[in-house]
């Protein structure tokens, strides 16, 4: 086979996730030589590769040199032609996926931070690329969770819901953009608190996540982002009727979640958080019985610390819930 033809070989098994297979290839590829219309892009598929064997390893020593040889790779490409948007736009996705894996909040915003750089350069470079919008506009949303100051975490929600627009512009249609735009619209509603500026938002969140539910692959994940973001915000509603509006509302969405996925698990936890907080502990207790399920050890020592309990924590329907937990084994 010539270089080129392994060239095309490892593409199809990169696109089939054999990373070991595609790096074996592209490097009998380099040996053997391939066509100067191949040179940057051969650099940049091994790159790919070795950020897909990265990803594989997590959180770890190993896993941060692949990706090192993967960044050394990209950056071959763009010195054999300084415009590869490709080249740019790929080396984002590795850092945003590398910053996904660290368990470290400074390390992992630090390396949404590069990723976000590698993004500008590549869009600037090709702007109908929809996935390197959206994978920007993702990796804002979380930089922007990581933002103690509420100034900075506010510029970065309205940069994350722009780099969305962008995706949306290419992709209408797209639910994932969609899902995510809203939950940022209703994180930018929490900074802005009980006023007609939270309100609007969080309006605005419920149109996007309502206009996700036609088009996302999951529609129980968008139910759930809509109902926790529902539960987020009337914590800090003052007027009672009002946060009791959103938490029936949110308790609604979080049925519509579970019923769609049986065992979304979160779901239930959440809904068991929308009851406590109206005091109804039977029916708190009731959706904590169904989460519980999936690790009764956790339950109690959760619902220990969790702040939407303090309402009922004394009530006798949680006392004999935690009690039943206790006999069982679960803490």
């Amino acid at each position: 086979m010539t270089g080129d033809d392994l060239f095309f070989r490892a593409a199809t098994l990169q696109n089939e996730g054999d990373f070991d297979g595609a790096l074996a290839c592209l490097r009998q590829s380099e040996e053997s030589g391939v066509s100067e219309q191949h040179r940057a892009a051969l650099h940049w598929s091994t790159g790919d590769a070795l950020a897909g064997l990265a990803g594989a390893l997590g959180d770890c020593a190993e896993g941060d040199r692949r990706y090192e040889e993967a960044a050394a790779r990209y950056q071959e490409a763009l010195r054999v032609d300084p415009s590869c948007s490709a080249a740019l736009g790929n080396w984002g996705v590795a850092l945003s996926r590398q910053a996904a894996s660290k368990r470290d909040p400074a390390e992992r915003a630090q390396l949404f931070k590069q990723s976000s750089d590698k993004y500008e350069r590549a869009t600037r470079l090709k702007e109908d690329q929809d996935n390197w919008y959206y994978d920007w506009g993702q990796g804002l949303l979380v930089l922007a969770r990581l933002t103690a100051d509420p100034l900075e975490r506010d510029r970065l929600l309205v940069s994350a819901i722009a780099r969305f627009d962008d995706t949306l512009r290419i992709n209408p249609t797209r639910g994932d953009a969609l899902n995510n735009q809203a939950t940022a619209r209703a994180d930018r509603a929490l900074l802005a608190g009980d006023s007609l500026v939270g309100n609007a938002l969080l309006a605005e969140a419920a149109q996007g996540y309502a206009a996700a539910l036609l088009t996302h692959d999951d529609a129980s994940q968008v139910q759930f982002n809509w109902g926790t973001a529902l539960i987020d915000y009337a914590k800090v509603k003052t007027n009672p009727l009002e946060r009791d509006q959103l938490l029936d509302e949110a308790e609604r969405r979080l049925l519509a979640a579970a019923s769609l996925r049986p065992q979304f698990f979160s779901a239930y936890y959440n809904l068991a958080c929308a009851r406590a907080l109206q005091g109804d502990a039977p029916r708190a207790v009731a959706y904590l019985a169904q989460w519980a399920h999936e690790n009764p050890a956790a339950a109690t020592a959760r619902m220990d610390v969790d702040p939407d309990f303090t309402a009922i924590l004394k009530s006798e329907e949680l006392s004999e819930f935690i009690a039943r937990l206790r006999a069982a084994g679960g803490g």
